[in-house]
């Protein structure tokens, strides 16, 4: 996936949330007009039922901003269910196979506060690299460890998709090669 066809595919998923949040706006605030329009507001506030009116006017804000809180919260986390599911397919790219033999196991690390499977391949040197991919600010983050001495050192991190592609082979033709 080229970094324009997962922007392609962020933008079209906000999209569809903008619009469903826009038509749940308007319904709401429809609804609540006309819910408060069927009370006589000259009357209520003649008649100094002032809380009345406040009272009505906060049933319909609240619930809009209550509902847009939680469709905002859903949609995050179906995003990252989305990027999470094509981990396996990232750790496959072709950059990756030309200089990563076949993969061996699938290790967990904490990145961030939250769990993210990292494959575990071989370089053609016999070094074990574990890659692993995780969305942060709507790109995919291609990472690197390396297992030094039972501990896991970061040796690559990059940020957008297309130049993590060309900063990854560029690594593995030099770095690696001055770790045997």
């Amino acid at each position: 996936m080229t970094e324009k066809e997962f922007r392609h595919v962020v933008r079209s998923d906000n999209r569809a949330e903008e619009a469903f949040n826009y038509i749940f706006i308007v319904v709401s605030i429809a609804l609540g007009a006309y819910w408060l329009i069927k009370v006589d507001v000259q009357t209520a506030f003649s008649e100094m039922k002032l809380m009345k009116v406040v009272l009505r006017i906060a049933a319909v804000v609240l619930p809009v901003v209550f509902s847009i809180t939680i469709l905002r919260s859903l949609s995050l986390n179906k995003k990252v269910i989305n990027i999470s599911s094509k981990l396996e397919k990232a750790a496959k790219l072709q950059v990756v196979d030309e200089y990563l033999e076949t993969k061996k196991e699938c290790t967990e690390f904490e990145v961030s506060d939250k769990r993210v499977n990292a494959y575990t391949y071989y370089t053609k040197f016999g070094i074990p690299v574990y890659l692993y991919v995780h969305l942060h600010e709507d790109f995919l983050l291609f990472c690197i460890r390396r297992k030094d001495n039972f501990s896991f050192r970061e040796i690559f991190d990059m940020g957008a998709v297309s130049k993590s592609q060309k900063a990854l082979k560029l690594y593995l033709e030099t770095e690696l090669k001055k770790n045997i």
